[in-house]
């Protein structure tokens, strides 16, 4: 004979605060993103402004989606020879996501 376990259903307290909860992981989530890319836009923008205009002079494309010889680059040659460029551009990236995740109706303005 199968004896039935019975679950407790999670009371409208519990859910709420595991809601929150998962609120502030995210929450959490999105100000690391940020802050890493403040961190690498001002590196790039600022501390290394000689090098970056020296570094864009031969992009072409954009700077967010550079292109060699016609063909995208890969997030490897983003950074050879300027390894704060790529940690920027993949800093982005996350932070993008981190947002779009966030906010998923939003996602069509932010990609």
């Amino acid at each position: 004979m199968l004896m039935e376990t019975s679950k407790r259903m999670p009371t409208a307290l519990e859910i709420a605060e595991q809601e929150a909860a998962a609120r502030r992981r995210k929450t959490a989530e999105i100000r690391k993103a940020a802050s890493r890319f403040c961190e690498m836009f001002e590196l790039v923008f600022d501390n290394d402004w000689e090098f970056t205009l020296h570094g864009i002079s031969g992009i072409e494309g954009t700077f967010l989606n550079p292109r060699e010889r016609g063909q995208p680059m890969t997030e490897e040659d983003e950074s050879n020879n300027w390894a704060n460029r790529g940690a920027l551009l993949s800093s982005f990236r996350q932070l993008k996501q981190a947002l779009v995740e966030e906010c998923p109706h939003c996602g069509q303005a932010i990609t």
